[in-house]
């Protein structure tokens, strides 16, 4: 799946922004000492039927980011945990 997480952390109004696969999408967060709270993104309406599947990658996506409670960067490697500290998603940069 190619997506990105963008936060635009240099930025005071703390946004994040990707690609889910089909649709943009930009949302605001909160990150501290107790953790991370992701806003419900807006996201784009487009319709993607190819490749097939993409949409319901796409909807556990959304969904896996609305799930986020805390998070850990090492080095260019950001992970989000859940509630329980399971990992959801994992993200790397790329150059």
């Amino acid at each position: 799946m190619h997506c990105c997480w963008a936060p635009v952390s240099r930025s005071r109004k703390r946004r994040y922004a990707g690609n889910g696969g089909c649709n943009l999408y930009i949302g605001g967060y909160t990150a501290g000492e107790l953790g991370l709270q992701l806003n419900q993104p807006t996201v784009s309406l487009r319709q993607c039927d190819q490749p097939e599947g993409v949409d319901a990658q796409e909807a556990t996506y959304l969904t896996s980011l609305a799930s986020v409670a805390s998070y850990q960067q090492l080095d260019d490697v950001l992970i989000l945990f859940d509630e329980d500290g399971a990992p959801l998603l994992v993200f790397s940069m790329v150059e």
